[in-house]
């Protein structure tokens, strides 16, 4: 019995000898919340990347982080200078402010170690004095997306490729893996087409000028013409008129040129002086020719289509008064004179 009793108590002394000697192993969790955001998901082709993850143990001073990118390549020529790694306020990657952490080629005090290699197609990040607390978001950016950044990763081919954070050579606690989608074209071509529009439209197709005097201008008569259009290159409008004849088929002077009012002397013409551009917003604006731009400036060629007004852009409602001004002299023979003018347009698609 005795010797029963002593040895329950060697074995029961060794097991707290046993317990007080093991040491205080940090188990390993996943890394939480982690993505990698491409420049691209197109296959084989030059991209950055921008990489999130939440450590939940924290990475320590000293201690190092692996990032594999299996079929993937990476140029020989990258270093540090395209790389930056910013710790997140909080855990929460989308809403955390990021504070940038200083790189360089080898850790020292506060600036961490930043190295890849295009043989092993790995990035070895070593933390400097401060490492990064327990629960904080990390954010990784590699390529011309970072500060300084010159060259980028050449994406893997067709299909779904791993990207490793931690594990491998890494002496940090947490690791994870994060699936990439590589495709063989993720750009979608897309087209529309907008039909070409041009409408014209008259306030009246019929207008009387009404009874004329010789000791004063009549300028009653009046057209509005309104154009709308979505033609880049603007409209032309244009008139072709007939002379104003009599019953006795006697025709008013029609004014071969831009000639301001002048009662008794025996003349007629028509202008587009007021132009009304207040719908344009950002249209082109509306003009008249030369010709018939002036207020109380008359001319007409009559059976010719000749311009009269145009815009170099879209046209929203511009609308056009086109008035008809008639001087006779005490000598133009009595009589009803009827005339007509067609309008037309056009526009440059």
């Amino acid at each position: 019995m005795n010797t029963l009793r002593k040895l329950v108590s060697k074995i029961t002394i060794l097991g707290l000898v046993m317990t007080l000697m093991t040491p205080n192993i940090s188990r390993a969790a996943s890394l939480t919340s982690a993505q990698d955001q491409l420049s691209t998901n197109k296959a084989s082709i030059a991209a950055n990347h921008t990489i999130y993850f939440v450590t939940p143990t924290g990475i320590m001073g000293g201690q190092t982080m692996e990032i594999t990118m299996t079929n993937f390549a990476v140029p020989a020529a990258m270093s540090f200078a395209d790389m930056d790694l910013a710790e997140g306020s909080t855990g929460t990657c989308s809403t955390a402010s990021y504070s940038e952490q200083t790189l360089a080629a080898s850790a020292s005090g506060t600036t961490w170690g930043a190295v890849s290699s295009d043989v092993t197609d790995t990035f070895m990040f070593t933390a400097g004095s401060s490492g990064i607390t327990a629960g904080r978001c990390v954010r990784i950016k590699i390529g011309t997306n970072a500060t300084g950044g010159t060259y980028q990763i050449v994406n893997g081919a067709v299909g779904s490729q791993n990207i490793l954070i931690g594990g491998g050579s890494s002496t940090m606690a947490d690791s994870t893996y994060i699936a990439v989608a590589m495709v063989t074209d993720p750009q979608v071509d897309l087209s529309a087409y907008v039909g070409s529009s041009l409408t014209m439209t008259l306030s009246s197709t019929s207008v009387s000028i009404g009874a004329l005097s010789s000791s004063s201008t009549n300028e009653t008569g009046s057209t509005i013409v309104t154009i709308n259009s979505n033609s880049n290159s603007g409209y032309f409008l244009k008139y072709n008129a007939s002379n104003l004849t009599n019953q006795s088929a006697y025709s008013l002077a029609a004014l071969s040129s831009k000639t301001a009012a002048a009662p008794g002397t025996e003349q007629w013409g028509l202008n587009a002086a007021s132009v009304n551009n207040a719908a344009s917003g950002s249209d082109s604006l509306g003009s008249a020719d030369s010709n018939y731009g002036t207020a109380s400036s008359y001319m007409v060629v009559p059976s010719v289509d000749t311009l009269l007004a145009s815009a170099s852009g879209t046209a929203q409602s511009h609308a056009y008064t086109v008035t008809y001004g008639v001087d006779i002299s005490a000598l133009t023979p009595s009589g009803s004179y009827t005339g007509t003018v067609d309008y037309l347009v056009y526009g440059a698609f």
